[in-house]
């Protein structure tokens, strides 16, 4: 058989560095489980002067030969066998030096001779001569001879410039999370509810404050409808959305389930860099294979091509395997036939002690009289009837007027408590002709809050000494609030109930939100004020409700 000849040119490189600090190793996660496949990350942190050589990486994982794959200039990754047990496991990287160029040609020798054996075992894998097939194992046993000794010279050519380690720990089981609300579903329709036909938007909500994770964390949120997976837009990592076609939607109920996962952040970024970074080099890889003529080098690059293809899909499959279980939500929806009730609106906003309507009508001619009744079941909305306000209002529609729309009257009462927005819903039912128990259409009122919260002083000033004498004064709210309100002082300057820089924090309540608060403040010792007249001590409200961000400032007129 023709054999080629490959002139090998040996080398001793010589290093000439003061400190041998050349690589530094990193694992892809900051934890592994039993189960997993480790992500291991070298990088070449001193380059050769001479630009003539090259660093050179070679690895062991519990002492057995792993290949190491450069998926950048300077970096080089491993992708270790599956963890069977919580054992620890040690990776071992020797950094040395070797020339360039007669690395290159080596390689590339053993790269070709290595293709050419696989071709030369698919064809003693088909060949039936028993002669053929003992000249054909000669062949490849000639070639591995040749590939030992490429290596050899390879391995004679090299300076050890470093070896480093790094152990690897994993742990029994991944941490799952099973928390009370970290994800909620929701739809821009009236509770839930979609008419035939009608397309809307689901929205599926991270509430990282219901997590227990301390690290900062990617989201993955994944979706279906009945049985079918929903397409979902990610807005940020605390919020998705996605479409419902309601064309596509039968009458009845559907089932929303979506489940929520998490990736550590910094390990999924470094990740998703390294397999950029890997792309990157196979593309060049290809580019130099496409230009190359010389068929050991074309050899080489394809060999190149190979292992980065091999380990970006490796580096995918750690990443799919990243992400961690957090939760489940479910969301059932409800498909219904379109009212033969019309209502002009679905969503009112109106003020504390004000008055609105909407209008009602059918849609088809009834039997007989149909009466629509209108129900509200909080006293903040009630209806304008001729008896006065009530909780219910009634309209009917006779087979002569049926589709003139008629007016449904409604009046908002003030409760004097500062409590923002509250949504009021009012049901409707239909009796009479041919429309005796249909759907007919809920309206919300949103009622607005009026009352505007400050927060109250029992002096309009007060006098504050520059020799440090205390003075007091009173600290209460002006209305009721929904739930608590705290109310922070700025220490910054001034001594507050003995506190000078850290903040004083006074709290109400909805029980005692008009009881007087009584504050002490003093100027401290080598605070100069002057040449000031007046001093301005800060005051700043935090609430769930109306109170939020309201401010207010206490003054105080400086005196000797």
């Amino acid at each position: 058989m023709k054999k080629t000849i490959f002139a090998i040119m040996t080398f001793l490189a010589t290093a000439a560095f003061a400190d041998p600090q050349f690589i530094e190793l990193k694992s892809g996660k900051t934890q592994y489980v039993v189960g997993e496949r480790a992500v291991l990350l070298a990088s070449v942190r001193t380059s050769p002067s001479d630009p003539a050589t090259e660093v050179h990486l070679e690895a062991t994982w519990n002492t057995d030969a792993i290949k190491l794959t450069k998926f950048s200039d300077t970096e080089f990754a491993v992708v270790t066998p599956v963890l069977p047990d919580t054992s620890p496991y040690h990776w071992e990287v020797k950094a040395y030096l070797q020339n360039r160029a007669s690395a290159l040609n080596l390689n590339s020798s053993i790269a070709l001779l290595q293709k050419e054996n696989i071709l030369l075992s698919q064809k003693h894998s088909l060949e039936t001569d028993p002669e053929k097939k003992a000249l054909l194992l000669q062949a490849i046993s000639e070639n591995e001879a040749l590939i030992l000794g490429l290596q050899t010279q390879l391995q004679q050519g090299r300076t050890l410039l470093e070896t480093k380690e790094l152990y690897v720990y994993p742990t029994q089981v991944k941490k799952g999370h099973r928390l009370s609300s970290p994800l909620q579903i929701s739809t821009d329709k009236v509770d839930d509810v979609f008419v035939v036909g009608e397309s809307g938007t689901v929205t599926f909500q991270v509430n990282p404050s219901e997590m227990t994770e301390t690290y900062e964390f990617v989201s993955e949120v994944e979706a279906t409808l009945g049985a079918s997976p929903m397409v979902l837009v990610k807005n940020s990592d605390l919020n998705y959305q996605s479409s419902i076609d309601g064309s596509m939607l039968t009458v009845g109920s559907h089932a929303i389930s979506a489940s929520l996962f998490i990736r550590n952040k910094r390990d999924a970024n470094s990740l998703l860099d390294a397999i950029d970074k890997a792309a990157l080099m196979k593309a060049k890889n290809e580019q130099l294979r496409d230009a190359e003529t010389n068929t050991a080098l074309i050899a080489y690059y394809q060999r190149e091509v190979d292992d980065l293809t091999a380990i970006i899909s490796a580096f995918y499959a750690v990443y799919a395997d990243m992400k961690i279980f957090v939760a489940t939500a479910n969301l059932t929806i409800e498909v219904v036939e379109i009212s033969p009730v019309y209502i002009d609106q679905s969503n009112i906003y109106a003020y504390e002690n004000s008055s609105g309507s909407y209008s009602v009508a059918l849609t088809t001619e009834p039997t007989a009289n149909v009466t629509i009744v209108a129900s509200s079941p909080s006293s903040r909305v009630t209806f304008s009837t001729k008896n006065g306000r009530s909780a219910q209002m009634s309209l009917t529609f006779t087979p002569s007027n049926w589709s003139t729309p008629q007016q449904i009257l409604f009046t908002t009462a003030d409760n004097s408590i500062v409590d923002g927005t509250e949504a009021i819903k009012i049901t409707h039912t239909a009796s009479g002709g041919d429309y005796e128990g249909v759907r007919v259409p809920d309206v919300y009122v949103h009622v607005m809050n009026d009352d505007y919260g400050s927060i109250l002083f029992d002096t309009s000033q007060a006098d504050l000494s520059l020799d440090g004498t205390p003075t007091q004064y009173g600290v209460s709210l002006s209305a009721e609030p929904i739930g608590v309100v705290q109310v922070t002082i700025d220490t910054t300057i001034l001594r507050v109930n003995g506190q000078n820089g850290l903040p004083v924090v006074l709290t109400f309540s909805p029980s005692d939100w008009n009881q007087v608060q009584y504050v002490s403040v003093e100027i401290p010792p080598g605070t100069d004020l002057y040449p000031y007249t007046y001093h301005y001590l800060d005051h700043l409200a935090s609430s769930a409700d109306g109170y939020d961000g309201v401010q207010g400032s206490m003054v105080f007129l400086i005196v000797p």
